[in-house]
């Protein structure tokens, strides 16, 4: 028997955990992030949604990609979906607070991965968007 990837063991556990419940939607970061964290998580939501038992709903969020210029014409979205959540900005903060990666608060960074001071002002917004694609 050959060794499954990392990559391909993760797909196979998720895909057993969602056997469980049959979900009618997979949420992961935007797949045109810049970053190869968000980019693999993108592409292993994806491939899990391929997998599932039933056509899924594949629910991406920007973080990187509020960045992109050509954000508008690429976006590839079949809906934009607008999520109310006033009442979560101050979990928000804490949770960005809590990765001084994410706030370039580390004396060593060079994962060039702290966000930009407008992308991570976003945690004060009253809603967050999300981009749906049918695989």
């Amino acid at each position: 028997p050959t060794e499954l990837s990392a990559c391909e063991q993760t797909l196979e556990t998720l895909k057993d955990w969602c056997g469980g419940f049959t979900p009618w939607s997979v949420w992961t970061p935007w797949r045109g992030e810049t970053k190869v964290d968000r980019v693999a998580a993108a592409t292993l939501g994806a491939d899990l949604g391929k997998l599932l038992a039933r056509d899924v709903a594949l629910m991406e969020y920007l973080v990187w990609g509020w960045t992109d210029p050509d954000l508008v014409q690429r976006h590839g979205a079949k809906n934009v979906w607008g999520l109310a959540c006033a009442d979560l900005i101050e979990r928000r903060r804490r949770a960005l607070k809590a990765h001084a990666t994410q706030l370039g608060m580390t004396a060593d960074d060079r994962t060039g991965c702290a966000l930009a001071p407008e992308i991570a002002a976003l945690v004060e917004r009253p809603f967050e968007i999300f981009l749906e694609r049918r695989l």
